[in-house]
């Protein structure tokens, strides 16, 4: 899988991109020292720069060039501009961020920090908010982006005030809230290739002036399915996503606010499990008259293919400013129910009149937290943040069904199977200024944690309620993660820092290693009777992260941005889900093993990088984002690694013996990616004119610890020209098209005996938009 042609591609966008860079600082010193000249509009415009960046990556407002932490911050223009349309479009616009998908599941990584593991209850090592709610696994949820305010990728782990589950950093979205002041509004219709409508609306009015005010969002997407199913007479389902979120924002004193929010959810959108064959690998090569796909973007399927999950969220957020300093209190309650998934997991159909091997999912993911902040004020040069947080989720329990029927055998198994966590933390972060220039901050939090694995197998495809499921094994884990940072302020527009943080993933346990047909009774007297024949299921260690990074923030004019980062990574005790064949329903043959996850602690990482990202203002009319990640991200200790490889005559995949993949480069963690933004801005005769080209190019991407399935280097072009008539006032009339190069970029791979599969996320897309604002 060899493409030369996308490293040229990347070599020459990157050569593009450092000219361009080298252009934008050669032209901040040749104008900084210019006398001012008679402003125009337009250069008035431009002297007003661009503008501060207000983040809260330390539980407090705060200006990004002051946090000694990576941060990529994208405001509701940036997003609107470049395209980015749902979660997994961040990754054209972040750079060391990679967005993946597992069905209804997201895989982000960050500077090759991602979770290798997908069973239920396991939260990704990438910690996703929404408004300061945490969603854990749930983060499949906020697929789409219909009302962001702004979005914040912290890079790096953040132990002491994010805690568990955030090795590889966090991202923060926050959604627009409530105007006091006046009645406003959008409205906005899309209309797309693959017959896709998109309507978007937000409306907020205020009760009582400067007291009480309300808002609604509301979203709604139906498209066709961009794949083609060989198998006649059987539809591909397309997408239907809605989203509806309502706020109540209310300040009764001038130090008071109460934020409540609300929302419901829909995502059906079964493209990332929609599965081909990666270099024609599938065992349906051997079978007589089975349809095997051999275009990307063709599927083969006897039945309709479904990926359905509704999510419901409820939260308060209330602040009080004191003297002191501010205490916030957040509290939320969500429940995700994935109501209905089902994948052939083969990418072939099997002749008719069998289905051939299908698994049906169906589970819960319902959780409540609260969380307690206090940030102080300022005391001559100290200042400190102090908190406390509680969480409880359970994960899984409805059936997990796996079906197999083939001209060989008939079979059905009910899986039954899942986690609960309950954990608190304790944190605190302080920031002393020693001078003027010279600033140190220092973090600690304690984590605890108490885990259980609770299910049941049982023969036959059973309903929930005929199953009495079982908590087979629970663990306690325990963590003190810390962070030091000392930040050198070079000029009043110029930041150096250096930082050393630590962080953890929190243990897990394997779903599927619940013994099939025994309860934990059973099991005990089993054991009692003869030691080890009935083992039940072992928790693996957390995932723990030692992290170090120097960098530089500054603007050295109000309209030129730079941003700079070195740091080295080590992560240990990497969990790790391989699959093995596993006879489910004796005898085997003739009834077909089924692959199932075994998970594992079987390795450590480490990553070495560097990034730099630049926004400049060329012109009045003109701004340039620009942004290059480099990353070696490989494995240091790995001896006892198992992965796939290609079967004889390409039927399936095979395991090879246990052997060490010391230096084989990290899943999802390309060696260099490069995002370039450029817009511009024309005021004319009959209204706002504005074009934007987005570009994005990703080296080789590996799938597997054996370096053997990747997606080959490949670069993407986004174009939007929009319109606003002078003569209507808040309208915009938009063109736009998204990877115009029509490359075939993976979505999500599965990797197993029946085949290398791979989902691929859409070809070639183009458009237009019309909004109103009001």
């Amino acid at each position: 899988m060899k493409s030369t042609s996308g490293k040229s591609r990347l070599a020459m966008i990157g050569v593009s991109a450092m000219a361009l860079m080298h252009a934008s600082a050669g032209f901040a010193q040749d104008t900084a020292g210019a006398a001012p000249a008679a402003a125009s509009p337009a250069a008035a415009e431009a002297d007003e720069g661009l503008g501060e960046i207000v983040v809260t990556a330390q539980k407090r407002e705060e200006n990004i060039r002051d946090v000694p932490i990576s941060i990529t911050a994208l405001s509701a223009d940036d997003i609107a501009n470049s395209g980015v349309r749902n979660i997994t479009d961040l990754t054209a616009v972040v750079p060391g961020l990679k967005m993946d998908r597992v069905g209804a599941v997201f895989l982000p990584a960050i500077r090759g920090v991602s979770t290798l593991t997908t069973t239920g209850g396991v939260e990704p090592n990438v910690a996703t908010y929404v408004d300061n709610v945490y969603l854990g696994g749930a983060a499949g949820s906020v697929q789409n982006l219909p009302d962001i305010s702004s979005i914040a990728v912290l890079k790096g782990p953040q132990g002491t005030l994010f805690g568990r589950n955030a090795t590889g950093g966090a991202i923060q979205i926050f959604t627009r809230e409530p105007d006091m002041q006046s009645v406003s509004g959008e409205l906005s219709a899309s209309y797309a290739r693959f017959n896709s409508v998109t309507l978007k609306g937000f409306l907020t009015a205020p009760i009582i002036a400067d007291k009480l005010a309300v808002s609604v969002s509301g979203y709604r997407e139906t498209a066709d399915s961009y794949y083609n199913n060989l198998t006649p007479n059987v539809p591909l389902i397309g997408v239907h996503n809605y989203t509806v979120r309502a706020k109540i924002l209310a300040t009764p004193t001038e130090t008071t606010r109460i934020l409540i929010t609300g929302l419901i959810n829909q995502q059906s959108d079964p493209s990332a499990i929609q599965y081909a064959p990666m270099l024609g690998l599938t065992v349906g090569k051997g079978i007589p008259g089975a349809i095997v796909p051999t275009r990307r973007y063709d599927v083969a399927s006897n039945l309709p293919i479904p990926l359905l999950s509704r999510s419901k969220m409820a939260s308060i957020e209330i602040s009080q400013e004191t003297s002191l300093g501010e205490i916030t209190l957040l509290g939320a309650v969500r429940k995700n129910d994935n109501v209905l998934s089902r994948t052939t997991a083969t990418a072939f159909a099997y002749p008719a009149p069998f289905t051939g091997v299908n698994y049906t999912i169906s589970g819960q993911d319902a959780a409540e937290q609260v969380e307690f902040d206090f940030a102080s004020s300022k005391f001559g040069g100290f200042s400190f943040v102090v908190g406390g947080n509680y969480y409880r989720n359970r994960s899984g329990g409805n059936p997990s069904q796996i079906v197999t029927s083939t001209p060989q055998a008939s079979s059905a198994v009910t899986a039954y199977g899942g986690q609960t966590a309950r954990a608190f933390a304790a944190f605190g972060e302080a920031t002393f200024e020693l001078t003027d220039s010279l600033s140190i901050v220092g973090g600690l939090r304690y984590s605890h944690e108490r885990r259980g694995v609770f299910g049941a197998w049982a023969v036959g495809a059973t309903a929930a309620d005929a199953v009495t499921q079982y908590e087979y094994a629970s663990k306690n884990f325990s963590s003190m993660t810390y962070k030091a940072a000392v930040r050198y302020e070079l000029s009043p527009d110029a930041n150096v820092y250096f930082t050393y943080s630590t962080g953890f993933r929190s243990g897990n346990f394997n779903n599927f290693d619940i013994p099939f047909g025994r309860t934990p009774a059973q099991c005990a007297a089993a054991n009692t009777a003869t030691p080890g024949s009935c083992p039940l299921p072992i928790a693996v260690n957390p995932e723990k992260i030692r992290a170090f990074e120097v960098g530089l923030k500054a603007a050295p004019t109000p309209w030129l941005r730079i941003n700079g980062a070195l740091y080295a990574y080590q992560l240990s005790d990497i969990q790790i889900l391989s699959f093995s064949n596993v006879c489910v329903t004796a005898p085997c043959p003739p009834n077909p093993t089924t692959p199932l996850g075994r998970l594992s602690n079987a390795a450590t990482t480490t990553m070495y990088g560097a990034e730099v990202d630049v926004d400049a203002r060329i012109t009045p009319e003109l701004r340039i984002q620009a942004g290059v990640s480099l990353l070696d991200a490989s494995f240091s200790d790995y001896p006892n690694a198992v992965w796939n490889l290609p079967a004889p005559g390409g039927l399936g995949l095979i395991s090879t013996p246990i052997m060490s993949a010391n230096g084989k480069q990290a899943p999802r963690a390309p060696k260099a990616t490069l995002n370039v933004s450029a817009t511009y801005t024309k005021d004319l005769p009959i209204g706002e004119f504005s074009l934007t080209a987005n570009g994005y190019a990703s080296e080789r991407i590996y799938f597997d610890v054996g370096n053997v399935f990747y997606q080959p280097a490949y670069a993407t072009l986004g174009l939007r020209a929009s319109l606003s008539p002078s003569s209507l006032p808040g309208l915009t009339v938009s063109v736009w098209g998204t990877n115009l190069t029509n490359e075939a970029v993976i979505l999500s791979t599965f990797l197993n005996a029946n085949g290398a599969l791979a989902s691929y996320a859409p070809p070639r897309t183009y458009g237009a938009t019309v909004s109103f604002k009001f």
